[in-house]
């Protein structure tokens, strides 16, 4: 198999996983739900004169704090860290129901982010500040179908603003965009296969993989207009631990590498139990970079 079989495999497999394995029981999909009360957008750090927003989502069975929270340590890095080292940003963290149990279907998830988003920073009168984002598993895929809604919404519309000021973003355990864009014929036989069962489940798996690979193909034609890291899980966290040792944030030109490997599973690698921890030094050497960038910018 050539590298553009094997990346498309490796997509396929991601976007499956989260379906068969990890979102079993979306049984129904609403065509409107509001998102719940304590969802949406939590300010978690107002910041000092700030300059740019950073937003972070988070994936499945995550929450807008517990996700970005170690364990142990109970350490908020978006909260306790990271203002330390980008005072003059504010810090949003965007929750949604990522349960078992969830019914809302991913495109109304992502096409909510984009009006909230646009009434905060229009009520706290900041809409033309520049975005570096923070996606993590799912929420990176919820980040490229915002992107692609607030893209396709015009420039000249308030929600084509916020395409229009993301500046960068770090994708935590996400797949890169093929560059080839979607393989319709695939989500063909995808779409054949699923309508050979009458399941809700399979209807509901069938609903999503479409509007996933039709976001991937619409993401495909805007990504390039974004500074992008791609941030790797470790298969295996222990083993990997000791090969990182050393910094790596003294090591890696952030300005050139796009994939950067960190030490943790996927499931631990937004969580840092404090400002030694050698995966935390690189993701805030990236986002020390893109704020830079994004404010030198404006």
């Amino acid at each position: 198999m050539n590298d553009v079989g094997q990346h498309q495999e490796f997509h396929d497999n991601f976007i499956l996983n989260v379906f068969k394995n990890c979102w079993p029981n979306r049984s129904t999909l609403k065509k409107s739900l509001p998102l719940p009360e304590e969802d949406g957008f939590h300010i978690v750090y107002e910041g000092h004169e700030p300059m740019v927003d950073i937003v972070a989502i988070h994936g499945l069975h995550g929450g807008w704090s517990k996700s970005w929270t170690d364990p142990v340590t109970a350490t908020f890095w978006l909260q306790d860290l990271l203002p330390e080292i980008v005072p003059n940003t504010r810090i949003l963290s965007f929750g949604y129901d990522a349960s078992n149990t969830s019914t809302t279907h991913l495109a109304l998830i992502a096409r909510a982010l984009v009006p909230k988003l646009v009434d905060l920073r229009e009520t706290t009168k900041s809409a033309g500040r520049p975005i570096v984002w923070m996606a993590h598993s799912l929420g990176g895929q919820l980040l490229k179908g915002a992107l692609a809604f607030s893209h396709q919404s015009g420039r000249n519309h308030v929600y084509g603003h916020i395409k229009l000021c993301t500046y960068g973003i770090l994708f935590f355990g996400v797949p890169k965009p093929r560059k080839e864009g979607c393989s319709i014929s695939t989500a063909m036989k995808t779409q054949e296969v699923a309508a050979k069962s009458d399941s809700p489940q399979m209807k509901a798996l069938k609903r999503e993989l479409i509007w996933l690979r039709k976001t991937d193909e619409l993401y495909s034609t805007i990504y390039k207009d974004f500074v992008t890291k791609y941030l790797t899980e470790s298969s295996n966290e222990v083993a990997e631990e000791s090969k990182c040792s050393t910094s790596l944030a003294d090591k890696l030109d952030y300005t050139e590498l796009e994939s950067i490997p960190l030490s943790k599973t996927h499931g631990r690698m937004v969580q840092f139990p404090d400002a030694n921890d050698k995966d935390y030094q690189v993701v805030s050497a990236c986002l020390v970079m893109m704020v830079a960038g994004a404010t030198e910018k404006g």
